[in-house]
């Protein structure tokens, strides 16, 4: 394995057979090693998905496009909301402990049912108009929905201004 160009393994156990036939590919970025599965087991269609991951981490650092590392991968839309509920009981930035009032957990609703199970990455534009218009036919006001989408902006951006990053960009 040549410097910057990653790797690719199979995994296996003290005895030396394998643990599994699919490979797992190995790769660095800001000098700390990434490992993840992944999920063929063609080494060819292996090695692809490792060029690819490489690729990514080469427009990061070109600054054409942020990395988003296996663990921003698997971060779910309720995580979010439930990290802004416990930054808000926390007292936000002022730090002055607060009860939660009952009408944020009612604008949170209708966001964990209709977005809550997916994966945060993976919410765009597209989606955030289909919430609107649900919410329009089930006949909501207005001032419920941008209520509603303010609280998911809010999530967003702590989840990417957070130590360290939840997320790496918003929808």
């Amino acid at each position: 394995m040549s410097r910057g160009k990653g790797g690719l393994y199979q995994r296996k156990d003290k005895n030396g057979k394998l643990k599994s036939q699919f490979y797992w590919c190995s790769y660095y970025r800001h000098g700390k090693q990434i490992r993840q599965p992944t999920g063929e087991t063609d080494e060819k269609k292996a090695q692809k998905f490792l060029d690819r991951k490489l690729r990514e981490v080469a427009n990061e650092r070109e600054g054409l496009r942020a990395f988003i590392t296996p663990t921003q991968e698997k971060v779910t839309v309720n995580e979010i909301l439930d990290d802004l509920m416990e930054h808000y009981k926390r007292g936000g930035k002022r730090g002055i402990p607060r009860e939660v009032p009952p009408q944020m957990a009612s604008y949170l609703k209708p966001l964990r049912e209709f977005l809550g199970t997916w994966r945060a990455i993976q919410v765009g534009s597209r989606d955030i108009e289909e919430f609107k218009s649900k919410l329009k036919t089930e006949r909501k006001a207005n001032a419920t929905v941008n209520r509603s989408l303010q609280l998911l902006g809010q999530a967003y951006n702590y989840a990417i201004t957070s130590d360290p990053p939840k997320l790496s960009r918003a929808p």
